[in-house]
C-alpha cells in the first residue's frame, strides 16, 4: 500500500506533545473513531454511487463508509496531520486483517493496541506511522482524544456501516484504494488546497470551533458562510446540486435550526444559489437520541 510520505516525525524529534484542550490542533491527540452516527450519514445522502466526495479526515470513518456506499473517490484534509495516520493504520488492517482481529484491535479492553496483531503487516507502515506506533507505548492512551469503545451507549455496529458486518468489511477491502489523497491544512484554506469539484464536501462538526464563541451564532453562521461555505462552493462545490454536510448537532435543535436557516436563505444575497436544510439520524449514543445534520446545497443558476 503507498500512501503520501510527508514526514511528521524525525528519527530525532522531540517527544510527542499530547495537546491538553480539546481544540483541533495539529500533532495533538486523536481521533480513533468517528462518534457521529456515519451510517446515518451516508442514507441520507442517498445516491453517493459514483460520487467524488471531500471529507475531513478525522478518523477514517466517513471515508471508509463513502467508499462502501459507492463513492468513485474520497480525498480527504485535517488540521491535525496524525489523523492521516490513524487512517493509515486502519486502511492497512482492512486490507490485511482478520475482520474479529480489528474488532479485538479497537474495541477490546484486554487487546487494545495489541501488537502482536498487527505485527504480521508492520512491514507496509509508512515510518510516521511505525513512529506513532511507538509513540503509542510512551504514552498509552493519552494518545487518543477519543476511543470510542469506553462509551457505554456507543455501538460501532450501529454507527458505521463498514463494521456491521464481517460481510461489508471484506466488501470494502475488494473496494479500498491503496492511496487515499490527504492534504493537511485548516479548514480556511481547503478551496486553496483543492481544485476539484466534488458532489459531497463532509465537513463533520468543525464549525464548532469556527470563529470566536462570543459571537452570536447569527454572526457565526454568516462568517460561517461567506469566509468558508461560498468559496469552498464557488471552486470545489458541484454546479449539479452539490451538497455540504457543513455542521453534525448531537441530539440538535432541528425546529429551531430549520427556523434560523430559513430566515438566513431568504435574507442572504446570493440565496438564488444555495439552499438549506436540516436531516435527522439516529444518534450514535442511542434509538431514543436524535442527531441532526445541516445542509446546504448549490443549485445549478451559481456561476
Amino acid at each position: 500500500m503507498s500512501f503520501d510520505e510527508d514526514i511528521f516525525f524525525e528519527e530525532n524529534s522531540t517527544p510527542l506533545e499530547i495537546a491538553s484542550d480539546y481544540a483541533f490542533q495539529d500533532k495533538s491527540s486523536v481521533f480513533l473513531f468517528s462518534n457521529e452516527n456515519v451510517a446515518g450519514t451516508m442514507q441520507i445522502l442517498e445516491n453517493i454511487g459514483g460520487a467524488n466526495v471531500l471529507s475531513v479526515a478525522a478518523s477514517g470513518d466517513s471515508v471508509f463508509d463513502a467508499y462502501l456506499a459507492g463513492a468513485k473517490n474520497v480525498d480527504t484534509f485535517d488540521i491535525n496531520s496524525f489523523q492521516k495516520l490513524v487512517m493509515e493504520l486502519k486502511m492497512h488492517m482492512i486490507k490485511h486483517i482478520d475482520y474479529y482481529d480489528f474488532l479485538s484491535f479497537f474495541f477490546s479492553n484486554s487487546n487494545f493496541f495489541e501488537q502482536d496483531i498487527i505485527a504480521p503487516i508492520k512491514g507496509k507502515f509508512s515510518q510516521p506511522l511505525k513512529h506513532f506506533i511507538t509513540k503509542y507505548k510512551i504514552h498509552g492512551r493519552d494518545l487518543f482524544k477519543y476511543r470510542a469503545a469506553h462509551h457505554p451507549d456507543f455501538n460501532p455496529f450501529f454507527n458505521l456501516n463498514y463494521l456491521k458486518t464481517e460481510q461489508n468489511y471484506y466488501k470494502l477491502r475488494g473496494i479500498l484504494p491503496d492511496k487515499i489523497n490527504f492534504k493537511h491544512c485548516d479548514l480556511v484554506n481547503v478551496s486553496e488546497k483543492f481544485n476539484q469539484r466534488y458532489d459531497i464536501i463532509l465537513l463533520s462538526n468543525i464549525f464548532d470551533y469556527m470563529f470566536n464563541e462570543h459571537f452570536s451564532p447569527q454572526t457565526r453562521m454568516q462568517r460561517m458562510y461567506y469566509e468558508i461555505l461560498v468559496p469552498l462552493a464557488r471552486k470545489n462545490l458541484s454546479k449539479d446540486n452539490g451538497r455540504i454536510c457543513f455542521q453534525y448537532l448531537w441530539e440538535g435543535n432541528s425546529p429551531a435550526w430549520t427556523s434560523f436557516l430559513d430566515f438566513f436563505e431568504r435574507t442572504q444575497k446570493d440565496n438564488e444559489a444555495h439552499t438549506f436544510a436540516t436531516r435527522s439520524v439516529n444518534s450514535a449514543y442511542g434509538y431514543n437520541r436524535r442527531d441532526v445534520i445541516l445542509i446546504m446545497r448549490q443549485n445549478q443558476k451559481i456561476k
